[in-house]
């Protein structure tokens, strides 16, 4: 053979030896070129917490065998990309890198509101036609109205000379009574065409402001895939919100005859995210509170001496201070009701999660909140009316009962009904299991109370060592207006002695105390009875302090 034909030999074996191999390389290169695969996406489910929320977007996709790239695009800028996690269920499935990029969204927005304008200068122009045929119907009556009077004229003419057309007449008016109600009916249809018409261009105008006020920036997030065959597999990207959360809300309705409280868990859920919760499997979980409405609270005195030559800034200043913070009060905000159907409860050790039956929207706008029913619970419960007459005229009604359910509540705001009319709104203190609830129900109008002032007297006594006595003396008296038997607690204190040289007594004429020292308050005293249909009840409420003479007193409520 020639050299030649060795050397062209040669070249024919390289080439059969390298060609395959060079189209593997130029495949494997194309692939790492080819765009990523878009996939569409929607949001499946949402699992709010007390602040924050996790979304998760489902989806499904045809892959190759091999590594693709998935695009998921136009998602929220807010997401917090340290929180994404993917999911995917598919056979032998396997993920690899995750990759953020920013997308600027004004063409997109743009082209949806120019959509929105269309439609919106659709209706105007719908409107201004409306508007037209009104018109025209309203001279058309105006017309035939002056057709009326004219020939109502002519015809009395007629009539008082004799020659009236009885069968003209009736003619006349049949036309004028057609035409008329023809332009009536016309006016009414097109009234109702406008209402309809106006309400659907305020919703549209709406949203066109919303669209507006939008973001202009997306994120788009690329999910690298490998998988061993060829196959359609689902995937699910969860990924966390900020601005989004729920809170418990309650409503308790009392029956004061059958003294049953049923007592209705809701939850007030509020998203203001940049996306739309619509048709969303929601889940709600606690792994991340105008007129009196109570009884008020009975503070402890303390007393102690002070020289009268002192002067007394310091202590006006921190009793003011000790004042302010004991009247403060936390403002509550009333919400609607809405949606019946109880949610599906799991109690975990250290969290609760509520299952909201059914698919729910809850729209990303900071002034509209979706309420839910969670769950509902009834109880036996005790009434007891409190009287606090050092603070108020009115007598309070309170309902005590052992909260005997396996679910924790977390403190909120309650609407609070009593037979089944609206007397306000309380807070409900966090209740675990087998506490006991005392929840305040509104005034007591059926138990009337009166203070009478008994006269204390002011003196001083001893030659050595001389000391003043002041006594104070009220007569509480109380009345049950009820049909039945009801208790009644009255609540007042004795001041408590900071100083040795301060005594505090109680004269034999004093009624004594049901418990002192109540809910740990030093001086606070409590006096309890069953009272009867129509009873009256006296309390003597005296006590006597005594002191240094050359000293004066200082009361320092807290």
């Amino acid at each position: 053979m020639s050299h030649a034909a060795t050397s062209l030999a040669l070249l024919k074996v390289l080439l059969s030896a390298t060609f395959p191999s060079l189209l593997l390389g130029l495949s494997m290169a194309a692939s790492a070129l080819a765009a990523p695969q878009a996939v569409d996406s929607r949001i499946d489910a949402v699992t709010v917490y007390s602040s924050g929320a996790t979304v998760t977007r489902t989806t499904s996709v045809s892959l190759n065998a091999g590594e693709t790239v998935l695009r998921f695009s136009g998602l929220s800028s807010e997401m917090d990309r340290r929180r994404v996690q993917v999911e995917l269920l598919g056979d032998g499935v396997r993920l690899g890198q995750i990759k953020f990029s920013d997308v600027q969204q004004r063409d997109a927005f743009d082209t949806q509101v120019r959509d929105l304008q269309q439609q919106i200068e659709a209706l105007e122009d719908n409107i201004a036609q409306i508007n037209d045929s009104n018109r025209t119907a309203e001279l058309k009556l105006k017309f035939l109205d002056g057709i009326a009077q004219g020939y109502a004229k002519e015809s009395w003419f007629e009539g008082a000379r004799g020659s009236a057309d009885i069968s003209s007449w009736r003619g006349a008016l049949q036309v004028l009574d057609e035409g008329s109600a023809e332009a009536r009916a016309a006016i009414r249809e097109n009234n109702q065409r406008k209402r309809s018409a106006e309400r659907d261009l305020s919703q549209l105008q709406r949203e066109m402001q919303q669209l507006r006020g939008q973001r202009k920036v997306s994120t788009d997030v690329l999910v690298t895939v490998s998988a061993a065959t060829a196959q359609d597999a689902q995937i699910k990207l969860h990924y966390y919100q900020r601005n989004a959360g729920w809170a418990p809300k309650y409503v308790a309705n009392l029956d004061s005859d059958s003294r049953r409280l049923q007592l209705t868990q809701k939850a007030e859920v509020t998203q203001n995210t940049d996306e739309d919760w619509n048709n969303v499997a929601l889940t709600l979980t606690t792994s991340e509170p105008s007129g009196a409405m109570q009884a008020p609270e009975v503070f402890s005195e303390f007393l102690r001496l002070r020289d009268p030559m002192v002067p007394m800034a310091e202590d006006m200043a921190a009793s003011g201070i000790r004042r302010m913070a004991a009247t403060s009060v936390l403002e509550e905000v009333a919400v609607q009701a809405a949606p019946k159907g109880a949610a599906q409860v799991d109690v975990g050790a250290y969290t609760v999660t509520y299952q909201v039956p059914g698919r729910v929207d809850v729209a990303n706008d900071r002034d509209d909140e979706a309420s839910f029913d969670l769950a509902e619970m009834n109880f036996t419960t005790e009434l007891v009316t409190r009287i606090v007459p050092r603070e108020s005229a009115q007598a309070f009604l309170v309902a005590k009962f052992i909260y005997d359910e396996d679910l924790p509540l977390y403190a909120n705001n309650m609407l609070v009904y009593v037979d089944q009319v609206f007397v306000g709104e309380t807070w409900l203190p966090t209740a675990l299991p087998q506490d006991e609830i005392t929840l305040p129900v509104g005034q007591d109008r059926r138990v009337e109370f009166s203070v009478r002032n008994q006269g204390g007297r002011t003196g001083e006594s001893g030659f050595i060592g001389r000391r003043k006595q002041e006594l104070i003396a009220n007569l509480f008296e109380i009345t049950n207006r009820r049909e039945s038997a009801t208790l009644v607690e009255v609540f007042d204190r004795y001041p408590t002695a900071v100083d040795d040289d301060i005594e505090v007594t109680l004269p034999r004429e004093a009624t004594p105390p049901t418990e002192t020292d109540f809910d740990d308050k030093p001086g606070v005293i409590v006096w309890r009875k069953s009272l009867g249909p129509a009873e009256t009840w006296g309390i003597n409420h005296q006590y006597e302090i005594s002191y240094p003479a050359d000293k004066s007193l200082v009361s320092q409520p807290r």
